[in-house]
């Protein structure tokens, strides 16, 4: 298993225990991985314990 998929299984646990930060910020090289992380846990904490809760307060940035 990638370490990223590695982090986003450990995200998703701490969501799933109510565990989690009030924040994250993912940073590094340029590459598509800490995006795809990032919506991937964002989908998880919409949809947590079959209620869908959409996340209003979120920042996505992106370099230009």
């Amino acid at each position: 298993m990638s370490p990223t998929l590695q982090l986003l299984e450990k995200l998703k646990h701490l969501a799933d225990q109510n565990r989690l930060s009030h924040a994250y910020l993912f940073f590094g090289p340029e590459r598509e991985e800490k995006e795809n992380l990032a919506l991937s846990l964002a989908v998880h904490l919409e949809h947590l314990n079959n209620e869908t809760r959409p996340l209003v307060d979120t920042l996505h940035i992106r370099p230009n």
